[in-house]
């Protein structure tokens, strides 16, 4: 959780690969990956360049594009810091200690979709990144409150961003 550095599970990289046999086949022909620079997302992205045949050059890992830094909570379960995890997604101001605040991680994520990721948006892009982050390119995108997007849960699906009126749609 958040910036813990953890690899990709075994159910994770099964999922990758039926995540990648979706890509391959379902949106335009790939061209480029943005992805958080964290270990599982590296290797998700890992599998789906091998599979659309995306060339390393336009592969783009970026810390901006990581969970939100839960501080002394990284790591730790969610039913663990349930507390503390509500506190903040009431109050998206409120920094976690030694971290960030989910409105600082909304920043970081927005300036990288903006300046980055939309700079390539006549090419098909594939982003893969966490929760968060999901949540913080909805509202950036639809004008939706962030504070209203944590009342939903956000799945491991695969969704594709229609750049032209800017929303997602599940593909798996």
């Amino acid at each position: 959780m958040g910036h813990l550095d953890s690899e990709l599970t075994i159910n994770g990289c099964q999922q990758s690969i039926s995540m990648a046999a979706l890509l391959k086949n379902a949106l335009p022909t790939p061209k480029i990956i943005y992805s958080s620079d964290l270990a599982r997302a590296q290797k998700t992205a890992s599998i789906i360049r091998d599979a659309c045949n995306i060339e390393d050059k336009d592969y783009h890992a970026t810390a901006a594009l990581r969970e939100t830094d839960f501080g002394d909570y990284s790591g730790k379960l969610k039913r663990h810091i349930h507390n503390h995890l509500s506190r903040i997604k009431e109050d998206l101001f409120m920094e976690s200690p030694n971290g960030e605040s989910i409105n600082e991680m909304q920043r970081r994520v927005i300036e990288c979709f903006k300046n980055e990721i939309m700079q390539c948006a006549h090419d098909s892009i594939i982003v893969i990144t966490h929760s968060g982050p999901i949540r913080a390119i909805l509202s950036h995108c639809n004008d939706i409150s962030l504070k209203q997007l944590y009342a939903h849960a956000i799945g491991h699906d695969i969704n594709k961003l229609n750049h032209s009126n800017i929303q997602l749609n599940s593909i798996s």
